[in-house]
């Protein structure tokens, strides 16, 4: 037919990286490099708990002596960030956010006013399956370590698992025996199996989803 077509990919511009603060280092990174690979410049808000480590990450690119203003680290409230990266005149040309089904929504609703595309990664309610032929010592091992993997403050960490009903004792038994050994304490010593829990507003959520859940009928099987 004669025809052809050609894609062009150019930068979107102005990338907004709004980071949590469970993983601070890993996920902001996983998208302010690939964004400035690609062309862009690049505004990062880091979480208020973990302004030690906004502050690094600014180090890091000021040591790769960037064009002026291609990375910009801003010092914001929670509650600045819509108004400042999403204002309908004068707003970020993509988003990344990184935290809570609420927050997300209401960044959603706001760049829908401007049509600014954003990527939303707001935690899940993620399972593991133990069928009957698992092997329960590594499916102990693995359930134990993906539900309490930095202290349990994890998006992708396992917060359901459904056991088959064959194997269900023996592996409630062998989860039991794990948690219960795990050695728990607010430092970084490699001698610690779980760390702390960073906020004392995440201490009420855990404490109130336990509290729940035994409210409705659930059993404490172990504690550290």
């Amino acid at each position: 037919m004669n025809k052809s077509s050609k894609l062009y990919r150019v930068p979107f511009g102005v990338v907004g990286v709004i980071a949590p603060w469970n993983y601070p280092l890993g996920i902001p990174m996983h998208e302010i490099v690939p964004a400035l690979l690609a062309g862009n410049t690049v505004v990062f808000k880091t979480a208020v708990e973990t302004q030690m480590v906004g502050r690094k990450i600014e180090d890091i690119f000021a040591a790769a002596e960037l064009p002026e203003n291609v990375f910009t680290h801003v010092n914001i409230s929670g509650s600045m960030v819509s108004q400042i990266m999403l204002d309908p005149a004068q707003h970020v040309d993509k988003l990344f956010f990184t935290g809570s089904v609420p927050v997300g929504k209401t960044l959603m609703a706001k760049a829908a006013e401007s049509l600014t595309p954003v990527s939303l990664e707001l935690g899940g309610n993620d399972a593991m399956l133990v069928c009957e032929d698992a092997n329960l010592e590594r499916a102990a091992n693995g359930a134990v370590w993906a539900g309490l993997q930095n202290s349990g403050q994890s998006c992708g960490g396992v917060e359901r698992i459904y056991v088959h009903q064959a194997v269900y004792e023996p592996f409630m038994q062998k989860l039991k025996e794990r948690v219960e050994v795990l050695r728990q304490a607010p430092d970084s010593d490699y001698n610690i199996d779980v760390g702390a829990i960073c906020t004392t507003k995440q201490v009420q959520t855990v404490k109130h989803q336990v509290e729940d859940a035994l409210s409705k009928g659930a059993t404490l099987y172990a504690q550290a």
